[in-house]
């Protein structure tokens, strides 16, 4: 429990992530096989790679307990080491979370809707975004704060639930499992540490159709290979 919120290790089968698949992988984390390394070895290699930052991103918002590297782990790595952008619970400057849904439609009803707000805000045209799916399980118990006295933190304004976050993860916390705002009777987690979910395996690639006239995403195309 973290600060009177008790915890929970959802029995879900999958945790469905999606993101956009012009991330490249990051053969840093998958080559490099103790996670205590990786500075050493990301100091070495940065001699020879002047993109390795931009590839990696900043690896000193981990902390080095709670690393993880090897095969499978660049997409959760690069949850915490790629930060910049405001969510929900993260003002985007100071740790990564890595969000992940119970269901692929939950995942896919909370990435549209912040998919939609960008085209909308650069007033896009028509246009197409190819999204990624990774799946996996939550690896540690969560708070819980799924019930009524949270709702404070379910508000279209983020500074609260922000603030909660940062106390929370302050205090140990493992990250949050939370009702999705996007999709009615959806579930999602917020994790604060890499190892607080499993390895994740690659899913389905998706296309998001834009119509810049109607400002919103008309379509979703699975994307299968042919040949």
């Amino acid at each position: 429990m973290h600060n009177e919120v008790k915890t929970c290790l959802p029995d879900w089968e999958q945790l469905f992530r999606l993101v956009p698949s012009h991330f490249p992988p990051i053969d840093l984390f998958e080559h490099v096989t103790k996670p205590q390394d990786l500075e050493i070895v990301f100091a070495l290699e940065s001699l020879t790679n002047d993109r390795l930052r931009e590839q990696v991103g900043d690896l000193a918002l981990v902390p080095k307990e709670e690393r993880i590297s090897g095969a499978g782990t660049t997409p959760i790595m690069a949850a915490f080491t790629h930060i910049g952008i405001a969510t929900r619970f993260t003002d985007g400057f100071e740790y990564g979370v890595y969000y992940g849904a119970k269901t692929l439609q939950t995942a896919f009803a909370e990435t549209i809707y912040h998919r939609e707000q960008f085209y909308k805000a650069t007033n896009e045209p028509d246009t197409e975004m190819t999204m990624r799916c990774y799946i996996n399980k939550v690896a540690l118990p969560l708070d819980d704060v799924r019930g009524q006295e949270f709702d404070f933190l379910y508000q279209e304004h983020y500074e609260p639930s922000q603030q909660f976050a940062k106390t929370q993860r302050a205090s140990g916390s493992n990250g949050l499992i939370y009702r999705s705002v996007r999709d009615v009777g959806g579930e999602c987690v917020a994790a604060f540490k890499p190892k607080a979910v499993a390895i994740p395996v690659q899913g389905g690639h998706y296309k998001y159709l834009w119509n810049g006239k109607k400002q919103k995403i008309e379509h979703v195309l699975a994307v299968s290979l042919v040949k």
